[in-house]
């Protein structure tokens, strides 16, 4: 796991990673291989509550600043969205693969 955090916080959290940060890196990447092990790295660390967080510790994802961080959050979802309309180069089904239910 890696990413970048802030040398400006108190000592206990100084070298935590924000998923902001890691998002950002996915978003402007033009290798796909990149995108998907942020994803990945993302994803395993939620701190199993499934939310971003501010930051979180690298060596314990479970330890992490504001339990929901929904400006993070957002953020998620338009990598998540940008790994779809790129899905060209995204292993796995295209959205056209994918039967969507008109009526409900």
């Amino acid at each position: 796991i890696k990413g970048y955090g802030s040398p400006h916080t108190n000592e206990n959290i100084r070298n935590n990673i924000w998923p902001m940060a890691q998002i950002m890196q996915g978003l402007t990447s033009s290798n796909m291989d990149e995108k998907l092990d942020i994803l990945r790295q993302i994803l395993a660390t939620d701190g199993q509550t499934g939310w971003m967080h501010e930051s979180y510790d690298p060596n314990n994802p479970q330890r992490y600043t504001r339990s929901w961080f929904c400006w993070a959050d957002a953020l998620f979802a338009e990598f998540v969205m940008s790994l779809i309309t790129d899905s060209k180069q995204c292993p796995g089904p295209t959205p056209k693969q994918y039967n969507y239910k008109t009526e409900y």
